[in-house]
């Protein structure tokens, strides 16, 4: 997956899917910005040390519920990679301008080249 193409939005969830946003130890709003960070999309697993301090896996399931109202209200979409299928790839919808310029200028010299 590049950068240009964004999994397709979700058009049902499961009935246990949260839609409101969360603050235990971290809020939604923390989740947001650390997946906005990184735009070609960050696992659940980079995620989780960046955002709770002295993560354990006990924390992975508390982690998905406070990213379920990120996917609910298209701000993040998630998707399996080709190479694992198991593992869940996050990525913003909206990616920032100097993201993609600089992606850009990526592209321009390595095509001088």
């Amino acid at each position: 997956m590049n950068f240009l193409n964004l999994p397709k939005k979700p058009t049902a969830f499961s009935i246990h899917t949260n839609t409101q946003w969360l603050e235990v130890n971290t809020s939604t709003a923390k989740i947001l910005e650390v997946i906005e960070q990184h735009p070609m999309g960050i696992t659940l697993t980079e995620l989780a040390p960046l955002v709770i301090k002295g993560f354990n896996d006990n924390n992975k399931s508390l982690l998905k519920e406070m990213i379920d109202p990120l996917l609910v209200n298209d701000l993040v979409r998630k998707y399996a990679p080709e190479h694992d299928k198991r593992q869940r790839v996050y990525v913003p919808t909206r990616i920032s301008k100097r993201f993609l310029f600089k992606q850009l200028v990526k592209a321009f010299v390595n095509a001088k080249n």
